[in-house]
This record gives C-alpha cells, structure tokens and sequence, in this order.
C-alpha cells in the first residue's frame, strides 16, 4: 500500500513539475522557435536531444562500472605482488646460510699450509700477515673482519696463476681485495706478487617464516571468496 502511495506521489509530483516547465517562458519560446522549424530539421533536433539524454543516463552506470573495474584490477595486482614477495621471503628462509668465516690467525695459517703444500721455497715467502680492517671504497669497515696480506717473491708465472687461484677460493667470506704483480729487481724471469685478501663479516640471520604462512594462507582462494 505505502508502495502505491509512492507511486502515486512520484508521478504527481513529476505532472506538476512538467506543467510548470511547460509554463516557462523559456519553454514556450523554445517551443515556438521548434515548430517554426522545417520537419526535418525538427527530426534532427528531437534525434539530438534523445542523443543528449541518453548520454547522460547511461554515463553515470558506465563511470561507476569503469571505476569498479579499475579497483578490481589494481586489487588483483597488489595481491599478486604480495604473493610475489611472500613467496621470495620464503624462498629466502629456505637457503642454506654462509658459515661464518674462520679467525684471523686460523686463516694465516690455512695460507701458510696452503704456500707449503705449493713446494715454495721458504726465500719465496716473504710473508704472511695479519692487517686490521681498513676502510675501502667496496667493503665498509664494519662489514670486515680483517685482512691478510700476503707477500711472495721469485714466482714463474704458472706458480702466480696457481697460488692466486687456490688462495682465493679457500673460504667464502674470504676475499681478493687487491693483486699488485711486478718483476723481480735481482731477477727479471720472476715474479713478485703482493696478495691482499679481506675476510668480509657475514652475518648470520634467522628469518621466521611463520608470519610469511599465515599471510599467504590469508591470500588462498579458499579464504577469501572470489580472486
């Protein structure tokens, strides 16, 4: 029954708003000069005007539905990217960590057994040696460990190549900072190199995959209706 009243109202209210506009002084002038027009002309105007309201009518639907369409969109994409990055920190989690790298004196001696096992000669090593950290363009201070210097005379160019390959690939946290070879002054045949390695501090980190579960549980299709 309320329906109907509302009805009723509505279209009451709609007669007496059309009654007024007709009554316009505007509105009759409009009309005179419409129906001073040609027939054709008054087509053309009428297939206008039907042109302009619908215009109007249907671009109210059509911007919400675009707008719509554009936040679904966008959604589907930060949920994506969120999957993305829960997934490479899970990833991440799963890695074996780098050992730690031995102490300093541990490693002097590691280069020292490694120069031994090489068949050199005792005038060949002019020294193994221990250096604190420095500061460097490519490894701060507080990412070193240390430093050793290593300092060897009269090589041939093959025992340089091998001694430089083998040093360098003892430990992973170990690494050549710097290669300075030159000619010996007694002897111009040999070599003498000079060996800078950096021990770089690797630290050791747990990340707690618990929180990346139960996010990427939160993003299931299961849990939350339509993705």
């Amino acid at each position: 029954m309320a329906l109907n009243e509302l009805r009723d109202r509505l279209g009451q209210q709609l007669k007496d708003l059309g009654s007024k506009i007709q009554e316009s002084a505007l509105f009759q002038s409009l009309k005179e000069k419409f129906d001073d027009l040609p027939t054709n002309q008054q087509k053309i105007v009428v297939v206008l005007l039907v042109a302009v309201i619908s215009f109007f009518v249907f671009s109210f639907p059509y911007e919400n539905w675009s707008n719509s369409s554009q936040a679904v969109t966008e959604f589907e994409e930060r949920r994506q990217l969120i999957r993305d990055l829960l997934k490479v920190t899970k990833e991440t989690s799963e890695l074996p960590s780098f050992p730690p790298a031995p102490e300093l004196g541990q490693i002097k001696t590691d280069i020292e057994l490694r120069l031994q096992q090489m068949q050199l000669v005792p005038e060949q090593i002019a020294g193994v040696n221990v250096e604190m950290p420095s500061n460097s363009n490519l490894i701060p201070m507080g990412r070193q460990d240390g430093g050793i210097k290593v300092i060897l005379k009269k090589l041939n160019l093959r025992q340089a190549v091998d001694i430089t390959s083998q040093l360098q690939s003892m430990e992973t946290a170990i690494k050549l900072k710097n290669l300075s070879i030159d000619s010996n002054l007694q002897d111009p045949r040999y070599l003498d190199a000079i060996l800078d390695f950096v021990v770089i501090k690797i630290p050791q980190i747990s990340l707690d995959t618990t929180n990346t579960e139960s996010e990427e549980s939160k993003l299931s299709p299961g849990k939350r209706g339509r993705f």
